[in-house]
């Protein structure tokens, strides 16, 4: 329990337009957390994120959720959309490497296998479906993001150093680089990749998730696209740091890149109990009928007092 904190009191800091969206009633995670604590007794304020409120917000007294900002006071929490649908993570941090759900050991045992199928069929035809078609197949598909000629904290080397070393240790496939769309490159960058192309290596535009379901794997620092490769029964290498690690090749985990690459497609990979494993057991998914218990779980298992609330028993199993 934080001592300094006022009882019962809730403080949510969004941006636009996710402040005017739950102000209407109309965003669903952020409405059902409102809901949630109004039920149990809590004063619920919903804040715009900025620069005055969010410097007020580290003197505050009440509990803070905060929108896609890592936590820098002891009483606040991050809330931020998972890779995809309806599902929600809330932590404390935004640190990939310090999160629950990555320290966390994942054993494909413990996981019920028809239930896991049924959850994994049910979302790869939401969310994938069938894939257009792309102009080839058999190939790796590179996801870069942004800021790539320096390593970041989370990052195990700069990103055009993974590819380097990428092009060196995956010999037999051709190797495709997808830019981000949401990021400006500089020429230098630009340059620097396409240094490296050749017949074997192409920087090329296109549809992502047709490329997702035409290659043989996914290669990148943390990228959204390593996780949606799953639904595609696609396994990927990881240079960075990121939540849903457990299952990928992971040159962070002092592993060298040929060794990674080599094993990439070595043996099967679990998709269907581990794509279970991490939504439906460790987000929140804001469409179900539960989802403002487990809200209010996951708050009291990151150490907020409820103010003698004990939520549910309900857990995903």
């Amino acid at each position: 329990m934080h001592e300094h904190m006022s009882s019962k009191r809730l403080e949510i800091y969004l941006p636009e337009p996710l402040f005017k969206k739950t102000m209407d009633g109309d965003h669903l995670f952020y409405c059902t957390v409102k809901a949630a604590f109004t039920r149990i007794g809590f004063q619920v304020d919903v804040l715009q994120s900025t620069a005055a409120n969010m410097i007020a917000s580290l003197q505050s007294d009440a509990y803070i959720l905060y929108h896609r900002k890592s936590p820098s006071t002891a009483n606040a929490l991050e809330a931020r959309p998972s890779y995809f649908g309806p599902f929600w993570a809330i932590d404390k941090t935004a640190a990939h490497r310090d999160k629950r759900v990555y320290l966390e050991k994942f054993d494909p045992t413990t996981v019920p296998l028809d239930r896991a199928k049924g959850f994994f069929s049910n979302w790869s035809k939401k969310l994938v479906g069938t894939p257009p078609n792309y102009t080839e197949t058999g190939f790796v598909l590179v996801a870069m993001q942004g800021q790539i000629l320096r390593r970041r904290s989370w990052q195990s080397m700069p990103p055009i150093q993974m590819l380097e070393q990428l092009i060196n240790a995956e010999t037999k496939r051709r190797i495709l680089i997808k830019l981000h769309p949401g990021e400006t490159y500089s020429n230098l960058a630009i340059d620097q990749i396409q240094s490296m192309t050749d017949d074997r290596v192409e920087l090329v535009e296109g549809d992502i998730t047709a490329m997702i379901g035409a290659c043989d794997y996914t290669v990148s620092m943390n990228s959204a696209v390593s996780f949606k490769g799953l639904l595609h029964r696609k396994p990927g290498v990881l240079f960075g740091d990121m939540d849903c690690h457990h299952i990928f090749q992971n040159i962070s985990a002092n592993r060298n890149t040929i060794d990674c690459v080599d094993q990439v497609l070595a043996s099967s990979t679990p998709f269907d109990q581990y794509v279970y494993w991490f939504l439906y057991r460790h987000m929140i998914n804001a469409r179900r009928d539960w989802a403002g218990e487990l809200i209010l779980s996951h708050c009291a298992n990151l150490g907020w007092d409820l103010g003698g609330y004990k939520p549910s028993e309900f857990r995903p199993s």
